[in-house]
């Protein structure tokens, strides 16, 4: 084997004191696709900023190409060689979709389609494909799938030798997910080494050739899939915590709280549904689907056009969050960075102190003990519950937002994407803790990309496709074959 394109000798870095890598040791090889695996917390995406530049570390040494370094190196003389398509969206909303995949192009004034297709590879098309009928149109308007795969088609127009992945999975419907590994494959065979994170295991398992297993900052082994069966790896990765997937609750349904008729937008149409007491509603779909504008139309992120919606039989229109607050029905918006936390701020204020609704003016001695009471209750791994959220991992970072939920004592809980980014031991405790919401009585709107979690976790699922509801799955038809082979007869 050649000589490996990135070598890491005993890197090390502290974060406020606090050790979150501990003398990193690895090799990776031109040509080949390595996984980076590990929990929330292991020291994986610090890695990769390290990696681009974006990151000092402390000690050690990184070599990159012919290039070694004893600091973080100068961003230009590592991105003639790497591009990364990081976990958090960097995508320019204002820009158009063309603007955003072509952004050191001159050639404005071409038929864009044309452009397009004369620019992206015949390998990357039928992944890209969905981003042409919107090449005119500003990002904004995309839904989150699609602003995920606007982000990895841009990494790879990039050309460069490596390309970095920071969970490229998340948002996306299975069949996209399934484009997606056609794509890496097709990435390998030109030879482009590919640095992947992902928890999504079942994912990469087909097409990784090492695998390094990081835990509390350090690396525990690196492995080549070709000596281990799939069985055995994924046995591996689960380690010893044997976690039932999808913990749900075999919970008594009570009387109906919301009742949808015809709930409409520009985009979504005609939607309709109820939800009970201890129930779990999921709506899943296919790209572009729609399926986050429901939640936001419910709770007033957004502005509906027409429709009923009745709360406890009494008929509610919300003009924001607040109001709907105001009635024990919480959303949970998927990117929580941007939309939910205040990244800034500690774990009291963000659970606490943001809620003024049943807390009124709480003493800051009783804002810290219901703080600590719902940090041990969730179980938010921190020192203290003044530690900053921007330092807690994405899984961490979920619970606090539910804590905030608890402390309104919701009714309805909607759940925008609760588990993207956070790993399998993160899953397992977020299920738990909507299995304590369902005891208590309330109705959780489930809006999920998962088809797996959607069939594990709910009651009855509505499928959207380009803002429609196609069908209504429960009982014996709900399922993820289900729900995967009704995406396939709707994108053919």
């Amino acid at each position: 084997m050649e000589s490996p394109c990135i070598t890491l000798t005993n890197i090390s870095k502290s974060i406020d004191g606090q050790s979150v890598l501990k003398n990193i040791n690895l090799e990776i090889h031109k040509g080949t696709t390595h996984i980076l695996w590990g929990a929330n917390g292991a020291g994986k995406s610090i890695l990769i900023r390290i990696l681009c530049g974006t990151a000092d570390f402390d000690q050690g040494c990184l070599t990159i190409g012919p290039h070694s370094y004893r600091h973080c190196a100068p961003f230009f003389e590592k991105s003639s060689l790497i591009a990364v398509s990081p976990q958090t969206s960097c995508v320019t909303e204002e820009l158009t979709v063309f603007q955003n995949l072509f952004m050191n192009t001159s050639v404005w004034f071409r038929n864009l389609e044309e452009y397009f297709d004369a620019h992206v590879p015949d390998y990357l098309s039928e992944f890209a494909s969905c981003l042409r009928p919107f090449l005119y149109e500003k990002a904004r308007s995309l839904s989150s799938a699609q602003h995920r795969i606007l982000q990895l088609v841009r990494t790879v127009l990039t050309d460069r030798e490596i390309l970095i992945f920071d969970e490229p999975f998340i948002y996306l419907p299975d069949y996209a997910k399934k484009m997606l590994l056609k794509l890496i494959k097709a990435l390998k065979q030109r030879e482009k080494t590919i640095i992947v994170i992902s928890h999504a295991s079942q994912w990469f398992i087909d097409f990784a050739d090492y695998i390094t297993t990081l835990k509390d900052g350090a690396v525990l082994s690196t492995d080549s899939l070709a000596d281990y069966e799939p069985e055995e790896i994924l046995d591996r990765l689960a380690g010893s915590i044997h976690l039932k997937s999808y913990p749900k609750l075999p919970v008594t349904r009570g009387k109906t709280l919301l009742e949808v008729e015809f709930l409409s937008d520009g985009y979504v149409k005609d939607i309709s549904f109820s939800l009970r007491e201890g129930e779990i509603l999921g709506i899943t779909g296919t790209l572009a689907s729609g399926k986050s504008q429901v939640g936001k139309l419910l709770v007033g992120r957004a502005a509906r056009q027409y429709g009923r919606v009745a709360y406890e039989n009494q008929t509610i229109r919300f003009h924001s969050p607040s109001d709907a607050i105001s009635r024990q029905i919480y959303y949970i918006p998927q990117h929580r960075d941007q939309n939910g936390l205040f990244l800034n701020n500690n774990i009291r204020f963000n659970i606490v102190d943001v809620n003024t609704l049943n807390l009124g003016g709480s003493s800051g001695q009783q804002a810290a003990a219901l703080s600590r009471y719902y940090q041990t209750r969730l179980r938010i791994r921190a020192d203290n519950c003044y530690q900053k959220v921007s330092a807690l991992s994405n899984g961490n970072r979920q619970k606090v937002m539910l804590g905030r939920a608890f402390c309104n004592h919701p009714k309805i809980l909607i759940l925008d994407e609760p588990s993207a980014e956070v790993d399998a031991a993160g899953k397992s405790e977020l299920y738990n803790i909507i299995n304590q919401l369902l005891l208590k009585g309330t109705g959780i709107l489930l809006i999920s990309s998962d088809f797996t979690e959607i069939a594990g976790l709910c009651d009855e699922v509505l499928f959207l496709h380009k803002g429609r509801c196609v069908q209504k799955l429960k009982g014996d038809s709900l399922s993820a074959d289900a729900l995967y082979h009704l995406s396939n007869l709707c994108i053919t």
